[in-house]
């Protein structure tokens, strides 16, 4: 599994902070109410930062993974933070850790500039 986490986490251009932790965060799943953010990590995460282009005026909720933690959106640079004010760590595993919510139908969406701390 790390091989193939290393393999994407050079496509995808994914920055972390630890050598030996690997994850990266992708695009996921678009439905009528919004698009789904992924995360594929095999430590624990503290934080997720990355950045939506274009920056729209959306919503952002937590998911499952990332129930009690703190998500913040600035429409203007498209910036994402997703971090937990008690010290929660998102387990290690893949799924949706942040939904996009859009008035209508979501446009054509890419992320970028992601860090992670472990």
């Amino acid at each position: 599994m790390c091989e193939w986490l290393t393999f994407l986490m050079l496509v995808f251009g994914c920055e972390v902070c630890d050598p030996v932790c690997k994850g990266y965060v992708h695009m996921g799943l678009q439905s009528s109410t919004g698009v789904y953010i992924d995360l594929v990590n095999t430590c624990p995460v503290r934080g997720v930062q990355f950045y939506i282009t274009p920056p729209e005026d959306f919503g952002v909720e937590t998911t499952r993974r990332t129930e009690g933690f703190l998500v913040t959106y600035n429409n203007r640079d498209g910036a994402v933070i997703i971090l937990s004010l008690e010290g929660n760590k998102i387990s290690p595993g893949m799924g949706s850790i942040v939904k996009i919510t859009c008035d209508g139908v979501c446009g054509a969406y890419y992320i970028s500039r992601i860090k992670m701390v472990f």
